[in-house]
């Protein structure tokens, strides 16, 4: 285990993009990440995880302040008892869009909106 947080990625300059995502995956890094499109201008991420060695060393924030460099505006799905992801989040720029009905598979969720650099 701690050859894996040794070998941790540069931060600042660590390309991103599907390739950099890919990379950060190989550096154990990046546990699970899903995104889609909704509509031409927006990307749903539909999960992100950053595996738990590897929590509360502003990994999650570099993969969530790359997004900018889409140019997406960035939707996403979080429960409102997850404190620590409602945290980032918030700090990263997402804010609340809807409440999701009670009946939706994520209980007690809400819906986040970034918008894209070009649009903030």
């Amino acid at each position: 285990m701690n050859e894996l947080v040794s070998e941790k990625p540069e931060l600042r300059n660590f390309p991103f993009g599907p390739f950099g995502l890919r990379l950060f995956k190989e550096y154990r890094v990046l546990q699970k990440a899903m995104s889609m499109s909704i509509r031409a201008c927006q990307k749903y991420l539909g999960m992100i995880s950053v595996k738990r060695e590897f929590r509360s060393m502003g990994y999650g924030r570099v993969i969530l302040d790359s997004l900018d460099k889409t140019g997406f505006e960035v939707v996403l799905d979080v429960s409102r008892r997850n404190r620590k992801a409602l945290s980032i989040y918030a700090k990263c720029g997402f804010r609340p869009e809807t409440e999701l009905p009670p009946d939706y598979p994520l209980e007690n969720s809400v819906r986040l909106k970034r918008p894209s650099l070009s649009i903030r």
